[in-house]
């Protein structure tokens, strides 16, 4: 009898232990913007352009500005073939992180965005500064 207790015990506590803790907002929003990080070592020097979503202050960088940059990264971005573009494949860091934290904020589809275009390396970097801003104001 002590012994199937203990052994009862024992399966409990590996349970309890291997059980996820809750994700927050910033972890989201640091592990996207690490895989941006790495993302920018290997960026594609082609002439790619996508929609400008406008990040001149911190109050545009709003969940639909992340809800935004996702869409823009998955329909024009992700679908491309070759070994730089890797980073930008919907399976890996950086698009499965934004797609997580957007699926805590956005029910429904987000706004679309404008028609000016911008170079894809800007378009990052506004993600990155918009990432920056977000982590330092989430909890």
């Amino acid at each position: 009898m002590m012994m199937k207790t203990l052994i009862l015990l024992v399966i409990a506590a590996a349970c309890v232990s291997a059980a996820p803790a809750d994700v927050t907002d910033r972890h989201w929003l640091m592990s996207a913007f690490d895989a941006l990080n790495k993302t920018f070592q290997n960026l594609p020097e082609e002439n790619l352009f996508l929609k400008d979503l406008k990040v001149e202050t911190h109050r545009t960088c709003t969940n639909e500005f992340f809800c935004q940059t996702e869409i823009e990264l998955r329909m024009f971005v992700s679908g491309r073939s070759g070994a730089k573009f890797e980073p930008f494949r919907t399976d890996n860091e950086l698009i499965r992180n934004l797609h997580a934290f957007n699926s805590r904020h956005h029910k429904k589809t987000c706004p679309s965005a404008g028609s000016n275009t911008i170079p894809l390396r800007d378009f990052l970097d506004d993600l990155k500064r918009c990432l920056q801003i977000k982590i330092r104001n989430t909890k």
